[in-house]
C-alpha cells in the first residue's frame, strides 16, 4: 500500500510552495515534478484561474530558479534565484 502511494506520488506533481502578490490575486505556484526537479508558474486568479508560464523576465529577474548539482556537497542540489539570492536544498528525488 504505502510502496503504491510512493509511486503515485512519484508520477505527479506536488505543491511545493506559493508567492502571494500584494499586487492583485495571482499567485507563483512551484511544483515538484517528476520530469524536472521544480517547475514554476502562474495561477492567474485576478482573471479566470488559468495556469500560465512565466515569462522569460519573470524568470530571470523575480520568479525563476536554476537548479545544479552543489560541488561541495553530494546529494544536494544548489539554486540560483532569479532574484540573484543563492542557497541549498536537499535533493528531493
Amino acid at each position: 500500500m504505502i510502496g503504491a502511494l510512493v509511486c503515485l506520488l512519484l508520477q505527479s506533481q506536488q505543491p511545493l510552495f506559493t508567492i502571494a502578490r500584494s499586487t492583485n490575486a495571482n499567485l507563483v505556484q512551484y511544483d515538484l515534478d517528476p520530469k524536472q526537479p521544480v517547475v514554476a508558474y502562474w495561477i492567474m486568479l485576478a482573471q479566470d484561474g488559468r495556469h500560465a508560464e512565466l515569462t522569460g523576465t519573470e524568470k530571470r529577474m523575480a520568479y525563476g530558479f536554476t537548479l545544479m548539482p552543489d560541488a561541495g556537497y553530494p546529494g544536494l542540489l544548489s539554486d540560483d534565484l532569479g532574484s540573484g539570492q543563492k542557497s541549498s536544498a536537499a535533493r528531493l528525488r
